[in-house]
């Protein structure tokens, strides 16, 4: 199970001073590490924030570890101990709930800021983003060219405002489906950076849409 976004969840409304705090994660079902069939990663890049930092972690049974030890000293020699040494303190359970009750609270913010930005703005949104901090949003009723997830990407850079095209998230093995995916006119947006830059990159969308109205 990929865990690197298990405390970016939001099924509960969010304050700031609120000492609620949910982390979801497959691990309440293991009974024994050892002969359950369960294997988490998990990471310090997206948990903690830390783009830099390119150092997770593996629970399972000792076999499988063992393994990808010792396929993973082959590779990389995984990461240097004195990283290793200095990440240990983020782990301390008291800090754990502290850093996700604020990460929590920062993120359910900025995801209702950006949300209401992009309806406002005139995004087709089927479905909020319970988790993560990325919003699966629509371009086709825009005017063209802009209703079109890899030409939104385009005009967007003018705005310096980066996407995602849908289509990057289409799965066709070696393009064996010719026609245009059903992700075609869809696009991914992130609402990871600080609020600051957030609102100019969503007053930059919509100068964009202006423009083509």
């Amino acid at each position: 199970m990929d865990e690197i976004y298990s405390r970016y969840i939001y099924s509960q409304k969010m304050a700031p001073g609120d000492a609620h705090w949910r982390i979801v994660s497959a691990s309440q079902f293991v009974e024994d590490v050892d002969t359950d069939p369960v294997i988490i990663l998990d990471g310090f890049t997206k948990t903690f924030r830390l783009p830099g930092i390119r150092c997770c972690w593996i629970v399972g049974p000792r076999a499988v570890i063992n393994a990808v030890a010792a396929a993973g000293s082959f590779l990389d020699g995984g990461a240097a101990l004195p990283s290793q040494r200095a990440l240990i303190p983020l782990l301390n359970h008291q800090h754990v709930i502290n850093d996700t009750i604020i990460l929590q609270v920062l993120f359910a913010h900025k995801r209702n800021y950006v949300l209401t930005r992009l309806q406002e703005i005139g995004f087709t949104i089927e479905q909020a983003p319970a988790g993560t901090f990325y919003i699966w949003c629509s371009v086709s009723k825009f005017n063209p060219p802009i209703n079109d997830g890899v030409n939104f990407f385009r005009e967007a850079l003018k705005e310096k405002v980066t996407v995602i095209p849908g289509k990057f998230f289409d799965v066709n093995p070696g393009r064996r489906r010719p026609q245009a995916g059903r992700y075609h006119d869809f696009i991914r947006i992130s609402y990871g950076p600080t609020f600051e830059t957030l609102v100019r990159g969503m007053n930059s969308l919509e100068r964009l849409v202006k423009k083509f109205s």
